[in-house]
Parts: structure tokens; sequence; C-alpha cells
């Protein structure tokens, strides 16, 4: 029945054409899943595997340009700008990194870093540029001025590029402190700087850069001035909370001007144990800037000091304040004062270097343009035979003689006290000794006999004044010749020299007392002779002077 129904009722052609559609658009969706979700599959696998071969068999190298990205030696140990972000703390933190091994990695020529501390402008930056022309590579320049000063100089200036990041200072707080280790942690990130001078912006240099250069690098100790000074300006500073941690024998003073080696800059930036109480106590009228590193170096290393500043200072006028020079001061003559204003250290060096030789019973002070006007015999006998040394000593009431006088020198030196004499001493082995080891009247000249005060005039005529007197014949056996007037004495050259002459050196008719007995020979040596005058003298040496 149902065939015959089936055969009745055939199928509709619309119909069949429909379902047909249909189930080939299904089997397609099937097959497009099937593919999108076989790819999907697919990729997420192999992504996984090339993921771990990457691992081992990386395909892309990835690279950095060093020339921004990577840290040099060179970077590290001498950065090329000195701008950075750091604080205080980070910087000091940063600087003082020692290394431990010997040897440098690189050809390191130790240079002298020139640190000026100023408010503003530089007004001898031109004379500074011509002191450092043609030396670079010896020096490094560091300025700290106020924040918002910006330090205008050209391109081809030693001072261009060399302002640090800086901060507020105020006179006579610790904040002059902050600035000193400031600049010296910068300089000290170079690590060919050996040598770190504080400077202002008023100071000048006396000596050309390889004088300057040759004295510093070569120098075994640092120069910082620190004295024991027992006055209101000097153990009054002290404060009582700074026990026990500085006691008051401790304490010293000294110019803030300071050189140090790089081994006491890092010692004095890495501090903070005695700059903190520095800090809490030394506050006006206490000035740390002239008490914190002299005393930190007395306390801990005092032997690596000189003991002297390498900046010239001239206080004598008395006041808060230093004097100040300007172009109706600047002669020939006053800097010339300035540049030997030490030489009565260097007799004094002189005078210990003579001592060393145990045999040295007496010692003659003379200058390269002295002569001997009679022979050895004669000059050895007079001297060894002598009760008596030969320094000129005079109190002279003038403008160059008591007018010298400092007041800051009362009371253990007074006026009446005050003498004046040749430079050109002799001196037997006792009274030699007894100058070297002097320190305490030493210390007094160097603080205040200052131009127009000239030590070498002053000192050792004052001292033996004082205290031995008996044992000097209060004259000098160098004959020289002031009798035209003026701030040195008459020279003579070639012309000038003739038996005649000579002669009346050796006895122009005047008597000296010599061990209490009236001499006619009075002068031993003479100066002061040019060059030229070397051929005539040695030509008289066997009729004249007799040898």
């Amino acid at each position: 029945m149902a065939d015959e129904e089936g055969d009745f009722f055939p199928a509709t052609p619309r119909k069949g054409w429909s379902i047909g559609l249909m189930k080939f658009v299904s089997l397609l969706a099937v097959f497009m899943a099937g593919a999108v979700l076989g790819l999907s599959v697919s990729a997420h696998f192999n992504k996984y595997l090339n993921s771990q071969a990457d691992l081992f068999f990386p395909r892309t190298m990835y690279t950095a340009s060093c020339d921004r990205d990577c840290m040099s030696i060179k970077s590290f140990v001498n950065p090329s700008h000195l701008l950075h972000t750091m604080t205080d703390d980070e910087l000091f933190w940063r600087a003082t990194m020692v290394p431990k091994m010997e040897d440098y990695p690189f050809e390191r020529v130790p240079k002298v870093a020139f640190m000026f501390l100023t408010r503003g402008p530089l007004p001898f930056v031109s004379l500074w540029d011509r002191f450092f022309k043609g030396h670079e590579g010896l020096y490094s320049v560091y300025v700290h001025a106020l924040p918002d000063y910006k330090l205008n100089v050209s391109e081809d200036s030693a001072f261009y590029g060399r302002q640090i990041p800086s901060l507020e200072v105020s006179w006579g707080s610790v904040t002059l402190v902050d600035a000193e280790k400031r600049l010296l942690a910068n300089a000290l990130m170079d690590f060919s700087n050996e040598r770190f001078v504080l400077l202002s912006e008023s100071c000048i240099p006396v000596y050309n850069f390889p004088t300057v250069y040759e004295y510093l690098i070569n120098s075994q100790h640092s120069f910082v001035e620190s004295y024991d000074e027992n006055s209101l300006q000097g153990r009054g500073r002290y404060r009582r909370g700074m026990s026990p941690h500085i006691k008051l024998y401790q304490w010293r003073k000294g110019s803030e001007w300071f050189e140090l080696n790089r081994e006491l800059a890092v010692t004095i930036v890495a501090d903070y144990k005695y700059y903190a109480i520095f800090r809490k106590y030394c506050k006006p009228s206490c000035y740390p800037d002239e008490h914190y590193i002299p005393t930190y170096l007395n306390m801990f290393h005092g032997s690596l000091n000189a003991n002297r500043s390498v900046t010239w200072v001239d206080w004598s006028r008395g006041g808060p304040h230093p004097a100040r020079y300007g172009a109706p001061n600047v002669t020939v003559e006053f800097i010339q004062a300035i540049r030997n204003n030490g030489t009565f250290y260097a007799e004094k060096r002189l005078l210990a270097n003579a001592l060393m030789d145990f045999s040295n019973e007496r010692f003659v002070l003379l200058s390269e343009s002295c002569i001997p006007v009679y022979n050895f015999p004669t000059v050895y006998e007079y001297l060894i035979n002598s009760q008596h040394s030969f320094v000129e000593s005079y109190d002279e009431n003038s403008l160059q003689g008591r007018g010298r006088y400092r007041r800051g020198m009362s009371p253990h030196i007074k006026l009446y006290q005050w003498r004046k004499g040749s430079e050109w001493f002799e001196l037997n082995r006792e009274l030699a000794v007894t100058i070297v080891a002097d320190y305490k009247y030493y210390a007094i000249f160097r603080k205040y006999c200052k131009p127009s005060c000239y030590p070498d005039e002053h000192y050792i005529p004052t001292y033996l004044n004082m205290f031995h007197g008996s044992l000097n014949a209060n004259r000098s056996v160098t004959w020289v010749d002031w009798s035209r007037g003026g701030p040195h004495p008459a020279r003579y050259g070639a012309p000038n020299v003739t038996v005649e002459f000579i002669q009346a050196i050796r006895n122009n008719g005047t008597f000296c007392m010599y061990n209490s007995r009236p001499t006619s020979i009075c002068f031993l040596f003479a100066r002061k002779f040019a060059p030229n005058a070397l051929e005539p003298l040695l030509n008289l040496t066997s009729t004249v002077m007799g040898f």
C-alpha cells in the first residue's frame, strides 16, 4: 500500500532542490568551521614551537648604540659634563669611591683641580686663561657660583662649561663648608685630579703654570694653615658642646683657602661625624670655614700637612676682611714682594739643611750677587773665632722701621721690641738651632707681617733682640750700598770693579767691634754685583783679595 502510495504521489522538483541546497550549505559550514579551527590550533602550536626554538636558536639579534647607552671607562673616570641631578649625599657617596687596585686601567696624567668659589662674575678670567694656555690636560677648572648665576665666557676659555650645580651660600655659615665639599666632590669624580686648590674670584696666580704645577704635584704635603690661637678669634670660638669628640686643645684656626692632595680630599668629603658637630655648634661668631678643615687635619692627619697656605692674603690692616688691592697698587715691586714674602721661610730651610751636618758651626746667608772680599783663611778665622753672631738689628722710628709694626702682634711682640736689619746674616750654631726651632714668633710674623712689612728684614732682628741680644754683634758682615735710595740697593757691574773700589769695601776708614775690640775688618762679603763683573773680579783676586 505504501509502495503504491509512493508511486502514486511522486516528489515535487522544487522541494528536492531546496533540501539539497540546505545539505550543501551545512556541509560547507562544517568544513569552514573545521578549517578555521585547524588553522587556529596549527598557528598556536607553531608559535609555541617557534618561541621555544628561539630560546636556543634566536633568529633576531637586538643591539644598542654604545655611543649613547653604554658606560665606558672614559666616561666613568672623567665625566665629560659637570651638570647632574645628584643631591649632596649622592654626590659625596659617588665622589669618595676609592679603587682597591693600585694600577689604573688607563694612562693617568696627574692634574691640578682649580676650584673657584664665587658669588658671581670672575673678573680675572682673561688672566687665568693666559695662565692655563698651552697646558691642557694638566689642569681642571670648577666653578661654584650662586644657583641663579650663569657664567658667561667664550667657548675657548678654560672656564667654559665648568660651572657645577650649586646651592645658596651665606658668609660665615656652614654653607661655605658645604660649597667647599661640593667643589671637592665634583673634582674627585675626575680620577686624574691629584691636587685640589680652593680659590676665590679675587685670586690671581703669582707664578707661571709650570712652576705651580711642579710645586704642587711634587709636594709630599698638603697646604692648609692650621694654628692654635689663644684669643677671642681663636680658642674663643670653640664651643663646649663639641666635647668629647673635639677637645679645646685640638681646636685650630686657619685660612679658608686650602690646597689638598687626593687622599685628604676624599677623607674630608667622606667625613660626616665631625662635619655634623661643626654644623650643630659652630655658628656665628664661630666661622666653620676657618676652623673645620684646620681642626680636622690637626686631629687626624697633621703629618700630611705643611701647616701653611699657598695663597697670600693681607690681614695686617685688621677687621673682618683682608685688604683689597686695585690698579694703583699693582707694581713690579708689589708683585715681587708677594712672591718673595716667604723668603724668611727659605732662610729657615737653608739653616735646617745646614744644621744636619753636625760639623757646621757658623752659618752665612748669601745671595747670587754676593762676592767674597777677603781670602778663605781670613774669613774662616774671623767667623770661627768670633764670640758673637752678626745680625744687623736696630730701632728705626720711621715708616720703614716702626711703621711696619702691626698691632695684631701684641702682646707677644711689643712695639719697643720691634727691630729692623739686613737680611744677610751670620749665625753661630746655637742661634741657628733656636731660630729654626721657633714656631710661635714665626707664625706671628707669617700672619701679620705682609707688604708693606717685610719679614726678612724684621723677623730675625726682632727675635734676637727679644731673647739673645747679648750674643749678637748687631752688625752684618755683608756690605751693601743703600746710599742711592729706593727699594733696592745699588748694583755694580764691570765698569765699577777697580782696585780702589774693592779696597774701599775692605777698609773704608771706619772701625767696628770684634770680640769687644775695635777692628778695621768689618765686611767679609759684598753685594750687589752684576754677572758682567765676573771677569774684572777674577783679575783682582790675587792682587787685592788675596786668593
